[in-house]
């Protein structure tokens, strides 16, 4: 287990602890900065200077070297290797000051894509990624090609770790949900049972930390959490700005946001489907009517896993929809028009 807060280590009751530093030599610094930013051990002669105050700057820290490296790599004016110093050392943020500066070097849509995964596609399958991707801005492959050279993200192999947890749910206090728990055992039995290597999207927490807080302070059109999304609630010009949506099924609506009739820039919808108790979670989620009513004509990517719904909400059936996953749920058939374009995740059940 890694953790920032030692807190969380008080419940975990671990036998030892160990403080992981920077890296101490100075002279590792020195090599991992240099090969993502010349591929090569050594700068060149007239950037040999400024190079050293760029590692001094980074503190030894190995995510603040490979990122800023990964940032200047390509760049060989010793003018814009002074400005980037200027920068790092003027906003005296530490780590959070070179990731800023890293994103500088993107163009606007690249940047939008770097939000988006922060919020939304970490820990996602690498092909569901790429289509998002493609769907909302042109360009998939290209932007997660882009995004990971800059070790903003990380491709990494995933041999169903995810998938492999083992979790009961009660209706009430006392009846197993057996249909929900056998649809659970077969997921663990499919892993288990040798199943195939699949690559999903990975980041490193500072940088998911730093791009959700640019997301709260300025940009406020994502939520990710119950938190966020209570605040956009009660903003009706912030409604209207909404791309991305990750909310859990039992989230209590208020009247107010019953009233909402169209999220117009919404791309993004993912609903975690509570499994305990179904029912209450079904009316929860359409509580005041909020995602039976509002029209999302612009939605890309719709992930509702488990849904207890038969028929996908007319509101949600847009013709825009590129990447639809409804797996297990009990939708019984896809929405009323299809495209070529489309990619269904999972079965339709």
């Amino acid at each position: 287990m890694t953790t920032r807060y030692l807190e969380v280590l008080k419940f975990a009751q671990p036998k030892e602890i160990f403080h992981v530093e920077g890296l101490g030599n100075r002279e590792h610094w020195e090599r991992l900065f240099n090969w993502h930013a010349f591929l090569k051990p050594e700068p060149p002669p007239h950037l040999k200077e400024v190079s050293r105050k760029m590692i001094a700057a980074c503190q030894g820290l190995p995510l603040s070297l490979e990122v800023m490296g990964a940032h200047l790599y390509g760049h060989n004016y010793k003018s814009y290797w002074d400005e980037s110093l200027r920068s790092l050392q003027q906003d005296g943020k530490g780590i959070f000051s070179v990731l800023s500066l890293s994103l500088m070097g993107l163009e606007s849509k690249q940047r939008e894509a770097f939000l988006d995964i922060c919020c939304f596609l970490i820990g996602e399958k690498e092909e569901i990624a790429c289509r998002v991707l493609e769907a909302c801005y042109g360009y998939g492959r290209t932007y997660l090609d882009v995004l990971k050279s800059r070790c903003l993200i990380t491709i990494d192999v995933d041999c169903g770790r995810r998938e492999n947890r083992m979790i009961m749910y009660m209706k009430g206090e006392e009846e197993w949900d057996m249909e929900l728990y056998d649809h659970l055992l077969r997921d663990v039995g499919k892993r288990m049972m040798g199943e195939e290597e699949v690559s999903v999207i990975g980041m490193h927490d500072h940088l998911r930390d730093m791009g959700r807080d640019i997301v709260r302070r300025t940009e406020r059109n994502r939520v990710w959490d119950k938190e966020s999304l209570e605040d956009i609630l009660k903003d009706e010009k912030a409604l209207s700005r909404l791309r991305g949506i990750s909310i859990r099924s039992d989230f209590p609506f208020s009247k107010e946001a019953g009233k909402c009739r169209s999220l117009p820039a919404l791309k993004i919808l993912k609903v975690k489907q509570r499994l305990s108790p179904p029912r209450a979670n079904w009316k929860n989620i359409f509580k005041n009517n909020f995602l039976e009513n509002v029209q999302c004509n612009e939605l890309r990517w719709l992930d509702w896993k488990k849904a207890r719904f038969r028929c996908l909400p007319d509101g949600l059936c847009s013709k825009n929809l590129r990447v639809l996953d409804l797996s297990q749920s009990h939708n019984q058939e896809p929405p009323y028009q299809t495209c070529e374009s489309w990619t269904f995740v999972g079965a339709v059940a």
